[in-house]
């Protein structure tokens, strides 16, 4: 159902709305990340989506989508690279990843989380 305009509901459908190119390559970079075995959290913030990987390390674009941008908070030292280049983005954001939260083979059985 599609909220009627000028209520609340239709405001946030337009805040998500506005950010679809944002979301798409964010899907693309954690799916790459997702194969590699890299923990990832699909986040938004007042309708911007946001990538938390490894628990540690937060990505973000803008509406454009056509930078990523990666650090500890929005704004703060944050690196960025083409949002073209899901490939070398994923590996050097995977660097940042702590081997810690990553997902090792346990003896005989499933995949567990290393202590």
């Amino acid at each position: 159902m599609i909220p009627a305009p000028g209520t609340p509901a239709s405001k946030q459908l337009q805040e998500i709305a506005g950010w679809g190119k944002a979301t798409a390559v964010l899907n693309r970079l954690q799916a790459r990340l997702t194969d590699h075995e890299i923990p990832t959290e699909s986040l938004r913030k007042d309708g911007q989506p946001y990538l938390l990987v490894g628990g540690k390390v937060l990505v973000w674009t803008d509406h454009t989508a056509e930078d990523f941008y990666w650090g500890t908070e929005p704004g703060s030292a944050a690196k960025s690279a083409p949002s073209s280049d899901v490939p070398d983005v994923a590996r050097r954001i995977a660097a940042q990843v702590p081997p810690a939260s990553r997902p090792v083979e346990g003896e005989g059985s499933d995949v567990v989380t290393a202590a």
